[in-house]
């Protein structure tokens, strides 16, 4: 039976959810060329980037975009498309409902499975189905018994827990969630798209394959292709944003979105709540080596106008654009801001990898920061 308890929803400020800001700048590629075959990815080379064929080189450098892709401070997975082009809704619908803290408290005492799974089904109103044939073919019985309860935890947490019981899982496809064996869940992968957090998206070349690589060693390390298992991930790069493409089980995909919704959080930290008074919020210096003079000059006289202009609600009027020497120091509240700064600077400038520097209240950064050069330093604010 099922005995009622409060709810917690999860609240988003409106604030929090409408920023938007270019968060990537990457050698251009083709999304279509990884597009994978039957579900799986074949025998590419997981850390080969699209756009080149695995083994050859460019024979000149592509040129750098300025990607206007969606920055929040909430870290989302790309929502899919189905075959007629609008996104998946059923799917999202499902995340969504599996993110929610549970309405009332699950207490099931010596209850059939097939019985536990009508029951949640019912609670949760979700499309959920037991797997009748990936039961027999476990050698699982569907009138197991099970006792289990949660409270307080969200519905993904208290799903997984319960079917952990009986050594299941689910998976989900075709708008609905199967309760199914790990087996039945390994030979039916989900795919998914990220993007890369905060703070891998920011530097140049972005650091999609040592993100790629963390995952591979850190989240079911066993179920990989590269270890003989059917998990694959790929870097593809799309209009200028690298991407990771991940075909994996649905009990994966939660691992690997905890960890990138982590590291996501950690490098926004340094800019302070979002929800803080502007006056509150600490500035952060982004340091940008550019070696050309008449580069540095225009950056350091437009590169403060040319941002502010193309962001909304993340504009910075307090930015300020310093050169010093061979570099640019640019120092902003606004993590949109510094982002699109980067961006442009690598794209002008060739700049490979802003170095990051420590979180000041002061006006202007230290000029022992930067390697001093003849030319006196000039500022645009």
């Amino acid at each position: 039976m099922i005995h009622p308890a409060g709810s917690v929803q999860p609240s988003n400020p409106p604030h929090r959810q409408r920023s938007r800001v270019a968060v990537c700048i990457v050698w251009l590629g083709s999304l279509a060329a990884a597009t994978p075959t039957n579900g799986q990815f074949g025998g590419m080379n997981p850390f080969q980037t699209v756009g080149h064929p695995q083994g050859m080189a460019a024979e000149s450098p592509p040129s750098l975009q300025v990607n206007m892709a969606a920055f929040t401070r909430e870290y989302h997975p790309l929502q899919l498309v189905d075959a007629s082009g609008d996104v998946d809704e059923r799917a999202a619908a499902i995340e969504r409902a599996l993110d929610q803290v549970l309405d009332e408290a699950w207490d099931f005492e010596e209850s059939p499975l097939r019985d536990v799974v009508d029951v949640v089904r019912l609670t949760l109103a979700l499309p959920l189905v037991l797997d009748i044939r990936a039961c027999e073919a476990g050698g699982i019985d569907p009138d197991t018994p099970i006792t289990f309860q949660a409270r307080d935890m969200t519905a993904r947490t208290a799903l997984r827990g319960l079917l952990d019981t009986v050594d299941m899982t689910w998976t989900t496809g075709d708008g609905r969630i199967s309760v199914t064996t790990r087996e039945g869940a390994t030979a039916s992968p989900v795919i998914r798209v990220y993007p890369l957090p905060w703070g891998f998206a920011e530097r140049r070349p972005a650091e999609a394959h040592v993100l790629a690589t963390t995952l591979l060693e850190t989240v079911a390390v066993a179920t990989w292709e590269t270890v003989g298992g059917p998990g694959a991930i790929r870097v593809v790069e799309s209009g200028g944003e690298p991407l990771l493409v991940v075909s994996q089980t649905c009990a994966a995909h939660d691992a690997i979105l905890a960890l990138l919704r982590t590291l996501h959080a950690r490098a926004c930290a340094e800019f302070g709540d979002p929800a803080d008074p502007w006056a509150d919020r600490r500035p952060v210096i982004r340091i940008h080596r550019v070696v050309d003079d008449a580069a540095r000059a225009d950056l350091v006289a437009r590169l403060k106008d040319l941002c502010n202009g193309s962001l909304r609600d993340a504009v910075d009027p307090d930015a300020s654009v310093t050169a010093i020497g061979g570099t640019i120091a640019v120092r902003s509240r606004s993590p949109q801001f510094q982002a699109l700064a980067g961006l442009v600077i690598a794209a002008v400038a060739g700049r490979e990898a802003p170095v990051p520097a420590a979180s000041t209240d002061e006006p202007a950064p230290d000029e022992s920061a930067a390697e001093p050069t003849e030319a006196e330093p000039t500022e645009a604010e």
